[in-house]
This record gives structure tokens, sequence and C-alpha cells, in this order.
């Protein structure tokens, strides 16, 4: 499945449940703490697995994962990487909210979701116009935050309520821009 004009295809797809973590939120290391703590429970196992072998059926295949690098966004990356047989990359760009964010937003939670939306935004138009990625489909495992983030981006009328283990397909290219495809498709759960 490439895309006209060399563009570029990609699936948003949002990690599996995961065990929480309730760790002290004032704690200045808390964000670090989710991000090691937290683990895919047997139902982001098993809803990884459906979205592997569902999109390996029923829709091509892909490129590239690229992950944040939260523990139970790699779980779910790692599965889908190895049922598609394709490699993973870990970016720090697909965290939900760096560590600049995260001490603005308990003083101020509409300006960190603004510098997060501004900078995945700016990631993901890094992304399309990149010429190693001209004609691929790629992966994106994250946040249920940046995926939203992104559709709204492409999609401001979208009331957007990204589930567990779901995906959205976009497309990109030079001359239309972004087009949303399949959004929220939890057809394989």
């Amino acid at each position: 499945m490439t895309n006209e004009l060399n563009g570029v295809n990609l699936y948003l797809v949002r990690h599996g449940p995961y065990n929480s973590y309730f760790g002290n939120k004032g704690q200045p290391d808390h964000q670090k703490n989710i991000q090691e703590a937290c683990s895919l429970n047997q139902a982001g196992e098993q809803q990884s697995t459906s979205l592997g072998k569902y999109l390996k059926e029923n829709r091509g295949s892909v490129d590239l994962i690229l992950c944040s690098n939260t523990k139970y966004i790699r779980q779910s990356a790692n599965i889908l990487g190895r049922l598609l047989e394709v490699a993973i990359v870990q970016d720090l760009e697909l965290i939900e909210f760096n560590s600049i964010e995260c001490k603005t937003f308990y003083k101020n939670q509409n300006q960190a979701i603004a510098l997060g939306i501004t900078r995945i935004i700016n990631w993901l138009n890094d992304l399309v116009r990149n010429q190693k990625y001209a004609g691929k489909t790629i992966m994106i495992v994250t946040h249920a935050a940046p995926i939203s983030w992104i559709i709204n981006y492409i999609d401001p009328t979208i009331s957007v309520n990204v589930v567990n283990g779901s995906f959205t397909y976009i497309t990109y290219n030079i001359k239309g821009g972004f087009k949303l495809g399949i959004y929220d498709c939890v057809n394989h759960l």
C-alpha cells in the first residue's frame, strides 16, 4: 500500500490496557516511574496480538514501527513487530508528556497540553516530509493523547475517543496533505 506521490501511510495505534502505577504525583520522577512501572496486562497482550494478526491478514505490510519509550507501549510495539516481522524504533517525541510538559501540567494543564500538541504536530510534519520515509507505511504506537492530537489536527470536527488497542489509518501526500482513512478501528477486538 504505497501512497501516490511517494507519500507516507501511517497507522496510529493505541497501546493495550496495562496495570496501573499509583505512585506519588508530587515526586519529581513520577513520570519516569510510570514509564517503567506499568506493564501490559493480559488483555493488553491479547489486544496487541489480535491487532497484529488482523493487520497482517487484512491491511498489507508495515515498513517500520515507531513507539514511545514507555514500557507498556514498547511491549505493545514488540508484539506487533514480532507478528508483522518489522523493526521497532523508540522515539522520545512520542511520549504523552515530556518532562517540561509534566512540570507544567501540575501548574497549568492547558499550557502543558498546548505544548504537547505543538511538539507532536511538529514531529508529525517532520516525519512525513522526511524523504527516507517516502512511499513507506509506518506504524506509530503511542498514547491516546498524541493520537487524538494528530486526528484533530487532520480533522478538527471529530470528537476523539481513542480506544485501547485501536488503530487509525492516515495517508499523506505532498499535493493533498493528510487524509484520514480509518478512524479508531476495533474490528480485530
